[in-house]
């Protein structure tokens, strides 16, 4: 139509209006194309000034919008932004189109933004987007303008990781739901974009709330099945429950994510520009189940489906480095599955083109670093090439820099670059790299929520980095946070969860590093048990099950030399099933050879079979060929190699062992640094090699040795048992060497580390074990101090190193009182703690955090109680050395009214030092008497006294005492009481008191009966006692004598699979005809209970029963009653303030074993450990007729009075008796021995 002025605009533009409806309806490109035409003629005919001009210009921007949405074609999109841009700029004050072009507009940038990702159109949707929504007023499109603007600011938040943009994004959201109504066609598209705004916010903040939010409002936008976008909803409902599994840890949100990708990829249509990124997620998802399960079909599934995307997805698009990154997670999943190599460098591949396609500044990037460094990594630990190495650290590093500070996701990126970093220290040995993974890796747990499944995880990898840093500093505090941290990991680990093998083997580790520093059996117990399980849960050919039976072969030979048995051979057996399962060109072969070569080399010093220690040199030989010359392990290959040519030299004699064995040594020790807690270990190996080089006559550098003596005064970091064998070995190489000097300097170091070997915590078995591996050391150092004229450093030297078990006992029962009356509160503490640590152990515990806390973990803590409370009480005025131990100048008063003999017989030279109360220590050299002979007399003495058989053990019996103790006067005790004499210049007709303090296997032999038949001996001469220590003598003899005479007697003629005793219930019963008011308990009524019960009211106490010794750990000896042992340990739990003489007529209540000779662990020291001041005992078993005839006598000698001050005579006169009727019979009587003051 036309006017007599030409065409009319209005009528023009109506109908191109309704040309545009039409067309956008159908889709026609023709007809848009048309619609554009015509508009763009409607405006020529448009006045600049025309009120409608600006409406026009949006009806030509709509019509190129239209046109590119359907073909894609930029050049549309870019005319529609740029007409739309003039329809803006044409707006006048209030036009009430103003919404709708500024909204459409927003929708245009939008559109453009998601084809060609432009940032700056985003910039354009939120400023349109903004403004839109302020010229809406009640406009019914106020809904499509808001979600749109959230759609904005969600898009440039996932550029710029801004999270105002995203906050601003979820308030728009909510606001577009609320004014969208039910059926309002823009609902959809807004629950869906707000579903995801939460989803980010999430995955940002990392606050649950928001996560729960976001699958609420998934699940409505699902509901509606008329939703154009639900597949676009399912997809991202599906991803809101995987992470809510990733959150929580329940198994049910993961399936439910399966099962909506699963809907979505099946709904999406076949040319769907997001079908990729759909089936990526769904690929994802099941990478984590498999994760969870372990299940290798959900692991390939997951690699199919990621595989598709990555080959069908554009390259251009969008997601792109997204899908390569998953895909190279998939891959690094299936490497460490199944250990094939060409999935590790595919899984490398796909992460370097992820991070290359990823720009800088991307919230991703740091993710895709991370994912990049771990594959390095991982390689470089399958592979070994440095350049992996150093390229893992520099991606995670990257990594670790381009997340923010509060990002959720930090806590994993630290965790890697620890991983990283642990893997450098390996090969390159920095401690700084130690220092920095340990941080990382506390401020991830620190970062971690505590009900995040993740915690578990991080808490494990923390435990391996403790674990690590105290193989290479000895700290002990990283041991304590290495097992913290592994146990709260398996506590909160699902039994069915893959990662648990690895999480009990980080524990079973550190426990395993605590029993060799501490040598707590329950502690390597647990390691096995967590060790087995380890390997029992992981599928054979799973790549990390190598490493597990390693562990546990070594976990094996660990408790094999603790306690012998089968497990020599299943270390041996675990450890060639490892190396089998190790490829050749693994670096952890040398690792795997070691281990074999340490399992025969263990087996060979069992069982001595050649054979083992033949290839344990072969394994070691090949070890040390196999490791770099600049590797940090290469001293301990070198060590390793160094002690098997040393034992074949041992075995063999042949020097060329010997000479490699020093090479290798010398070698190992120059490539330890100083501080490194293996070095006393390597100087250990030297010194023993350097004496047995002097032994062949070979000479020796002297500087060398003052320089290895330093050395092994040096090495503090080292645990106190190898410092111990360091300073004793390079001592004795010293002594042998005539530098008498430096070996006291080294034997006292190693003599005061002796009280720490075991740590405090640990049991009396393991006490004992460790202790008597040190057989001999007191003795030596006693002998060198006697060299250079130290008596009195020779005393201090016993007080120190023997008895120890029974010295640290004792000092946990010193009276408080004095400390009471200044300090109350103090004491009290002390107090509290003391009786803890005294008490049974009680059964494991429940501690925070929901672990178990176990015996040894209970007294750790008992203990740092009690030396708090002491260093507390040491830093006041006068207390400094408060519970210290006493010097022996504070100790000489204890041989008031005698002397006190140290008896000491060492590899070099045999001594006597006499103390009395009075004047300087008197130092008797005995040259008669040699170590040699002191072995053969004891063992000839245990065997004969041991001896069963009833005429040839009698005759034997006979025969080895009298020849025994007639050696002992001629050697030994005659000329100490020669000396004594001299000192104490006894009156005639009183004999003197000599305690006997005699060391090692000296302690079995009877020195109180020592002396010819038929001759005047020992027994005519002295009165005898035995201590340990001045120390034990000196508590015994300041203890107040009883008040009262409560007597009791424990009698067992009949004992449960024992012999019976006839000669008891005489016994029995003639005590308690003498004393009627005694309480008697006799077979049945002699149970554990009762006679515990009792003994906390006797001050007298009489045992005619059974004993038994346990050789291997004493304190599990004891009296046997009717119901079982009455144990060494437990007697010397008792604290008894009234008890005041213990008669033990029972087998053996005197007699030490040989390897914990000088510990003193017997029912004698038991009983003086629970109170008794004074002590009869026996030396060995003894006929019941003659005990009880003995004990008869003794007692009628012995006053009625509560003090049992007469015992020391009343005993002399027993055994003079015996003697005397007895004369040819030395078994008879000498085995009866007194203890106390």
């Amino acid at each position: 139509m036309s006017s007599d002025h030409g065409p009319d605009p209005e009528l023009l533009n109506q109908q191109a209006v309704d040309l545009l409806n039409r067309a956008t309806a159908s889709g026609d490109t023709n007809l848009l194309g048309t619609c554009v035409s015509l508009f763009q003629n409607i405006l020529a005919l448009t006045p600049h000034h025309h009120p409608h001009r600006a409406t026009r210009l949006y009806n030509l921007a709509e019509s190129h919008r239209a046109r590119y949405a359907l073909t894609a074609d930029q050049a549309d999109g870019d005319r529609s932004i740029a007409v739309g841009r003039q329809a803006v700029a044409a707006l006048h004050d209030g036009d009430p189109n103003a919404a709708l072009i500024l909204g459409n507009l927003a929708a245009t940038h939008l559109l453009r933004y998601q084809r060609a990702g432009h940032p700056d159109d985003l910039d354009g949707v939120i400023e349109c987007g903004e403004r839109a929504i302020v010229a809406t007023g009640a406009d019914p499109n106020m809904a499509f303008h808001l979600s749109t603007l959230a759609t904005g600011r969600l898009l440039r938040f996932e550029g710029t990781g801004h999270l105002a943009d995203l906050d601003r994004a979820i308030d728009c959201g909510e606001r577009a739901l609320a004014v969208a109504p039910a059926g309002s066609p823009h609902r959809p598209v807004t629950l869906t974009n707000l579903g995801t705004a939460y989803w980010a916010r999430f995955g940002r903040a990392g606050r649950p709330a928001d996560l729960d939010r976001a699958i609420g409002i998934g699940e409505q936008a699902v509901a509606d099945t008329g939703n154009p976008h639900r597949v676009t909803a399912l997809s991202n409902l599906a991803v809101a429950y995987h992470d809510r599994f990733e959150r929580t840890g329940n198994l049910a949100d993961l399936d439910r994510a399966i099962a909506h990708h699963e809907h979505a990829v099946a709904a999406a249509p076949a040319d769907a520009p997001d079908g990729v990124a759909y089936l990526s997620n769904l690929g994802m998802a099941y990478q984590a189940r498999f994760d969870r399960l372990g299940e290798t079909a959900d692991l390939d599934r997951a690699i199919g489906h990621l595989g598709r995307v990555v080959a069908e997805a554009p390259r251009g698009h969008r997601r792109f480095a997204t899908f390569l990154s998953n895909l190279g997670i998939a891959y690094r999943a299936r490497f460490d599955r199944l250990g094939e190599v060409p999935d590790l460098d595919r899984a490398v591949t796909q992460h370097e083109q992820a991070v290359a396609a990823t720009p800088a500044g991307h919230p991703e990037l740091a993710h895709r670093l991370s994912n990049l460094g771990t594959a390095y990594g991982a390689r470089f630990d399958r592979k070994g090439d440095p350049g992996d190495m150093h390229r893992a650290v520099g991606s995670l590093e990257g990594a670790v820099a381009a997340i923010p500070a509060d990002h959720p996701g930090r806590a994993l990126l630290l965790s890697n670059l620890a991983a990283a970093l642990l893997g450098r220290f390996a090969r390159l040995g920095e401690v700084a790299d130690l220092d920095r993974a340990v941080a990382y890796r506390e401020q991830a747990v620190a970062a971690t929520p505590a009900d995040h499944p993740n915690l578990a995880m991080h808490l494990s990898n923390l435990s391996f980095a403790h674990w690590s840093r105290l193989g290479r500093t000895g700290e002990m505090s990283d041991l304590d946070a290495a097992i913290d941290a592994g146990r709260r990991s398996v506590a909160a680990t699902p039994d069915d969860h893959p990662d648990r093998a690895m999480r009990l083997n980080n524990l079973a580790n550190a426990l395993q590093q605590r029993f060799a520093h501490s040598g707590s059996r329950h502690d390597l117990d647990r390691a096995v048990e967590y060790h087995e399980q380890a390997v029992t849960t992981t599928p054979n050919d799973h790549p990390n099950r190598a490493t597990w039976l390693s562990n546990l072969g070594t976990a094996y030979g660990a408790r094999a030399r603790r306690s012998g048995g089968a497990d020599f051979d299943n270390a041996v057996d675990l450890a060639l099933l490892a190396l089998a399962a190790t490829p050749a060109d693994h670096p952890d072969r040398p690792l795997r050879l070691f281990n074999l070569g340490r399992a025969h080399e263990a087996r060979y010093e069992h069982a001595g079979d050649p054979a083992d220690l033949d290839r344990a040199v072969d394994l070691a030989q090949e070890t040390a060929a196999a490791v770099p010359a600049d590797h940090p392990d290469r001293a301990r290959h070198l060590f390793n190699l160094g002690n098997a040519h040393r034992l074949r030299f041992r075995r063999t004699g042949a020097t060329s062992d010997l000479d490699r064995a020093v090479d290798a040594a010398e070698q190992a020790v120059a490539a330890t640094p100083g501080d490194h807690p293996r070095r006393a270990g390597r100087i250990y190996l030297l010194g023993i090699c350097y004496t047995r080089r002097w032994d062949t006559g070979s000479a020796l550098d002297r500087s060398r040795i003052a320089r290895l003596a330093q050395d092994a005064l040096a090495a503090t970091t080292s645990p106190p048992f190898d410092r111990l064998r360091a300073c004793w070995a390079v001592g004795r190489l010293a002594y042998v060497l005539d530098e008498p000097h430096i070996a006291r300097s080294l034997f006292d170091t190693a003599v005061e580390l002796l009280p720490l070997v075991a740590a405090r915590e640990t049991s009396s078995a393991d006490h004992e074990h460790r202790l008597g591996a040190n057989r001999g050391l007191v003795g030596e150092t006693i002998a060198v101090h006697c060299a250079l004229g130290d008596p009195g450093g020779a005393v201090q030297a016993g007080e120190l190193g023997r008895a120890v078990l029974l010295a640290s006992r004792l000092a946990l029962r010193t009276p408080l009182a004095d400390l009471e009356a200044e300090h109350p509160a103090l004491a009290r503490r002390l107090s509290r703690v003391r009786d803890a640590l005294n008490a049974p152990d009680p059964p494991a515990m429940a501690a925070p955090g929901g672990q178990v806390l176990d015996v040894v973990d209970r007294r750790r803590r008992l203990w740092a109680e009690h030396d708090a409370v002491l260093a507390e009480i040491r830093r006041l005025p006068g207390l400094d050395r408060f519970l210290l131990p006493p010097t022996w100048e504070e100790l000489r008063p204890t041989a008031t009214g005698g002397a006190v003999v140290l008896l000491n017989a060492g590899l070099q030279r045999c001594d006597a030092v006499v103390v009395t109360a009075d004047g300087p220590p008197l130092l008797v050299p005995l040259p008669g008497l040699r170590l040699a002979d002191v072995e053969a007399w004891a063992a000839e003495l245990t065997e004969a006294t041991h001896d069963a058989g009833s005429f040839t053990g009698e005759l034997r019996r006979q025969r080895v005492l009298t020849e025994v103790l007639g050696r002992l006067w001629d050697t030994t005790v005659e000329p100490v009481l020669d000396a004594v004499d001299r000192r104490l210049r006894p009156d005639d007709g009183v004999l003197p008191r000599v305690w006997w303090m005699p060391t090692g296997l000296l302690g079995l032999l009877p020195l109180h009966a020592a002396g010819h038949a038929g001759r005047a001996g020992a027994l005519d001469r002295v009165i005898s006692s035995y201590t340990p220590t001045l120390r034990t003598l000196a508590r015994a003899g300041g203890r107040p004598a009883a008040t009262a005479l409560r007597r009791l007697t424990v009698a067992l003629d009949r004992t449960p699979g024992l012999a019976d005793l006839p000669a008891t219930a005489a016994e029995a019963a003639s005590l308690h005809a003498a004393h009627p008011d005694m309480p008697l308990l006799t077979n049945e009524q002699a149970t554990a209970a009762r006679v515990t019960g009792a003994l906390s009211t006797a001050s007298w106490a009489h045992f005619a029963c059974h004993a038994g010794t346990n050789p291997d750990t004493p304190s599990e000896g004891g009296l046997h009653l009717h119901d079982g042992v009455l144990s060494i340990a437990e007697i010397g739990r008792h604290d008894l303030h009234e008890a005041e003489l213990a008669y033990l007529s029972a087998c053996s209540t005197g007699h030490v074993g040989r390897r914990h000779a000088d510990e003193s662990i017997h029912l004698a020291s038991a009983f003086q450990l629970a109170g008794f001041r004074h002590v009869v005992a026996s030396l060995w078993p003894l006929d019941d007729s003659v005990a009880a005839g003995a004990a008869d006598h003794f007692y009628r000698l012995m006053p009625n009075t509560p003090s049992a001050d007469d015992a020391a005579i009343a005993l002399h006169h027993v055994v003079r008796r015996l003697r005397a009727e007895h004369p040819g019979r030395p078994h008879l009587w000498a085995s009866l021995i007194h203890s106390g003051p």
